[in-house]
């Protein structure tokens, strides 16, 4: 009995122990908050975030990372402010969390915000018939009347063939179906493309970018005429180190053409990286490699001129160059 009570004692022992402890740990634990916009933010503009710590008069070392959902950081990463852009129209809303690290060891260091975003206004097109007029019944004019009236602030986009008498033939069936009910300066009519019979109706609410073109509309495209290469091309190659080059080396490229008769050559060298030490104009260059800069290769490529017309006139190769 004796023995069992001692365990119940330490065992309690224990527990106040460990809620002392929490406590102390709670005690010393900052509060972890974010302040967003404090207005309306244009569309465009980024959205400015500051994140802060409630500390009762502690100081910390800390350290703020972020990360934003549907939308990307533009300015402040690591600091205790960001600018966010919402980069994604389709999902509409940002929520911003920042991480705080420094802090004691138990303590809550994170916090975050969301905000609902109004998807942008974007056009619709109502409808699209092609240039036999006639045949088009009144009642899908008249749906495009009803989508006016019931956006009264909107425009409509009406792409039309540039053709003489396709434009009388809308123009009268407008005149007695829409422009009775609709206002004039509404309607705005836009050349189609000169071999395209398709009427396209938009709907464009404030706010929205008008359509830039009639979708489907364009004209067939002509094939361009594929000159074939003369049968007297040589073939070029370039050739670089083989191996794994150390940065700060010299690296050399030499271009062969298969054709030796071929005289006044003359060849013009591009680096994507490092610097032409050497043999700019002929055919072996050398390349110094760059001082560590991220890259891992370099690419040469040689554009050779005095070539029979029509032949393919550049060649390159890529090296591989130490870490």
């Amino acid at each position: 009995m004796k023995r069992t009570v001692w365990v119940l004692i330490f065992l309690l022992s224990v527990c106040a122990l460990r809620a002392t402890a929490q406590a102390n740990v709670n005690s010393e634990c900052p509060e972890v908050f974010i302040v967003g916009p404090a207005s309306i933010v244009k569309p465009g503009n980024p959205w400015v975030y500051t994140a802060g710590l409630r500390t009762n008069g502690r100081a910390y070392a800390a350290e703020y990372l972020w990360t934003v959902s549907h939308g990307k950081i533009v300015n402040g990463q690591g600091t205790t402010r960001v600018e966010v852009v919402h980069d994604q129209p389709e999902v509409g809303n940002l929520t911003v969390t920042v991480e705080v690290r420094g802090l004691p060891q138990g303590c809550l260091n994170t916090a975050s915000e969301s905000v609902a975003i109004d998807a942008a206004p974007s056009a619709t097109k109502l409808d699209e018939f092609d240039s036999s007029l006639n045949s088009i019944p009144d009642d899908r004019f008249g749906k495009v009347v009803a989508a006016v009236q019931n956006n009264p602030n909107s425009q409509l986009f009406i792409f039309v063939p540039p053709i003489a008498t396709i434009k009388s033939a809308l123009a009268a069936r407008f005149d007695s179906v829409i422009h009775e009910r609709v206002d004039g300066p509404r309607i705005t009519f836009i050349d189609a493309p000169v071999k395209s019979n398709l009427v396209q109706i938009w709907l464009v609410p404030p706010g929205a970018t008008p359509p830039a073109k009639c979708e489907g509309c364009e004209p067939l495209a002509v094939p361009a005429m594929v000159t074939p290469a003369p049968s007297n091309c040589p073939t070029l190659e370039v050739t670089g180190p083989s191996g794994v080059t150390a940065r700060g080396t010299i690296m050399p490229f030499v271009v062969l053409v298969s054709e030796p008769r071929l005289k006044n050559l003359s060849f013009a060298w591009t680096v994507s990286t490092g610097t032409i030490a050497e043999g700019q104009g002929t055919r072996v260059i050398k390349v110094r490699a760059p001082a560590p800069n991220g890259t891992k290769n370099i690419t040469a490529t040689v554009t050779v001129q005095g070539l029979p017309q029509g032949c393919r006139n550049m060649a390159s190769d890529t090296a591989e160059i130490a870490q």
